[in-house]
């Protein structure tokens, strides 16, 4: 088991970093604090990793309607991401589903047209206080997976498997 804390601010690394020491354990070495930044163009090699993780969580990503932006989220969660990964992302849910400033949009958009099965858990499986519609308490949870077949991977097979996978022990 190895995880790897990720951010694109330095500030942020740098508390990630003071928090992972704090709370130190025998286990300690499993945790790793790597920059990312979107739209990497090898996200695995800048976060050490030689495989593709198994699960990847995200939290509050999404903010704001700049797709530039959105395009390099989907770049660098598309190249992290094998046909095994599941993608859990937590997002604050800041409008109103169906609105046109609402950050849905790159889930159910934007995801799915790069090749994942997005799935929203119901508002009633999260926690009562982060049950929202929009705005302050607002929470919404995503489950996703790259689709049978990987529209944004050429070494991928019909069957949707990456060639030369390599698995860990």
């Amino acid at each position: 088991l190895k995880m790897v804390a990720t951010d694109g601010d330095s500030a942020t690394l740098d508390f990630l970093r003071r928090n992972a020491e704090a709370n130190a354990t025998a286990d300690a070495a499993l945790l790793d604090v790597a920059e990312l930044r979107w739209g990497a163009k090898k996200p695995l090699n800048a976060i050490g990793l030689g495989d593709k993780p198994d699960v990847l969580l995200a939290s509050d990503l999404v903010y704001g309607n700049d797709e530039s932006k959105w395009r390099a989220l989907v770049s660098t969660i598309s190249k992290l991401s094998g046909r095994h990964t599941m993608v859990v992302l937590a997002n604050m849910q800041r409008y109103p589903l169906g609105h046109p400033l609402g950050e849905d949009r790159f889930f159910s958009i934007a995801l799915a047209e790069a090749g994942f099965e997005v799935s929203r858990m119901p508002q009633t499986s999260l926690h009562p206080q982060a049950r929202g519609t929009g705005g302050s308490n607002s929470c919404a949870l995503y489950v996703c997976r790259k689709g049978k077949k990987d529209k944004g991977n050429p070494a991928s097979t019909p069957d949707g498997e990456e060639k030369g996978r390599q698995h860990a022990a």
